[in-house]
């Protein structure tokens, strides 16, 4: 049976135009209301519903149905003036778009700290863009090995100096 969902999505515009639509921006988030008959349902009707609009939908971040969605505070009155005009193709917009936030849990790690931790590490290292790879991998006991391989007797030489790696801390 479908239903009237509410979803707090990801979009990302097609085009300038379109940005102009959820506040001059790439990329932003926002409430979409939707009929579905469950939250599966919700994403795959406005992944097929967005791009004739001029969107993409990056993510679903949460769904639910209607009567379940407690937190829209003053958007809560505008509902019942909504709900007819909600179907299965076309969303609704629910109130503004906000900006993307920054993932939290993105944070560089310098590699003393990885390297002397004692969870399993796998990396790949592009030997080009660091050349000094060699001389560490070197003076290391680290697990190693390159990835690059060729018949040829220089580039073979070539690639020991510059060798991607990988290594797992035991």
């Amino acid at each position: 049976m479908r239903e009237a969902w509410i979803g707090r999505c990801h979009l990302r515009a097609r085009n300038m135009e379109r940005q102009r639509w959820i506040g001059n921006r790439e990329e932003a988030v926002g409430r979409l209301m939707l009929t579905a008959s469950s939250a599966e349902d919700f994403a795959t009707r406005l992944r097929t519903a967005l791009p004739s609009l001029g969107y993409d939908l990056v993510a679903v971040l949460s769904a639910a149905p209607v009567q379940q969605t407690d937190d829209l505070g003053d958007l809560a009155n505008r509902l019942p003036s909504l709900l007819p005009h909600v179907g299965h193709a076309r969303p609704v917009p629910l109130g503004g778009f906000s900006e993307v936030a920054p993932a939290s849990h993105w944070q560089e790690t310098a590699w003393d700290a990885l390297l002397s931790g004692k969870v399993p590490i796998w990396a790949v290292i592009d030997g080009v863009s660091w050349p000094e790879i060699s001389k560490i991998l070197g003076q290391s006991n680290a697990e190693h090995s390159c990835l690059y391989s060729t018949l040829n007797p220089e580039s073979r030489a070539l690639a020991l100096g510059w060798c991607g790696w990988s290594r797992a801390v035991r």
